[in-house]
């Protein structure tokens, strides 16, 4: 998990700009995880996929999208998605877990989604 947090952190620090160190966390958890889910061969093989189906999850970020798109642009798509939840629903709930379980949600559902992602939020906090 710290090498692909390092790993990643060097590709898309440069799109996910944020000082709050709980959207970093969550959007970097849902990255790792993601990928662990969708390695990039598989991703590669869900390109051709697409030129079948016409609509997919593409990406690292696994986004839905109706036309080819490659790691950096679904990191920033899937960035854009979660802040601005995070931001939104950070203006409302004030319990934190409540927040992160939130957000976390909203990007993909059922408890191991979130279980799992919560695990790696934790390692990433620690690092």
């Amino acid at each position: 998990i710290k090498k692909k947090y390092n790993n990643f952190q060097k590709k898309y620090n440069i799109i996910i700009y944020t000082k709050d160190k709980e959207l970093h966390a969550i959007v970097y958890s849902i990255m790792i995880y993601e990928n662990y889910n969708r390695p990039y061969l598989i991703r590669m093989f869900e390109n051709v996929k697409f030129l079948f189906s016409g609509e997919a999850t593409l990406g690292i970020m696994q986004v839905n999208t109706k036309k080819i798109i490659g790691d950096k642009t679904s990191v920033k798509i899937g960035y854009k998605m979660l802040r601005e939840r995070y931001l939104q629903k950070k203006k409302i709930l004030i319990d934190n877990e409540e927040l992160v379980n939130d957000v976390i949600s909203s990007y993909n559902f059922g408890d191991k989604y979130l279980n799992e992602v919560k695990y790696i939020k934790g390692i990433l906090e620690k690092i």
